[in-house]
């Protein structure tokens, strides 16, 4: 049995690629820069500044205690 939420979200990965000329791994790399949310993704792509981009590093860190140094 297919996810249809998994579906739908190949199917706009593959049209930012399309529409954007990016690779699949430019495509997967941006989609983890902006914690996987396709507005933002498309902002991005558009070349709007009010994108915030995170890291591994950052997402690492949020997993962390909030009484942490890293949190």
């Amino acid at each position: 049995m297919q996810d249809p939420d998994l579906i739908q979200l190949d199917t706009s990965l593959k049209q930012f690629e399309r529409q954007f000329g990016k690779t699949t791994k430019e495509i997967a790399d941006i989609y983890c820069k902006v914690s996987g949310q396709l507005d933002k993704m498309r902002e991005y792509l558009e070349g709007k500044p009010s994108v915030v981009e995170w890291n591994y590093l950052e997402d690492l860190a949020l997993t962390k205690p909030e009484e942490s140094p890293e949190f």
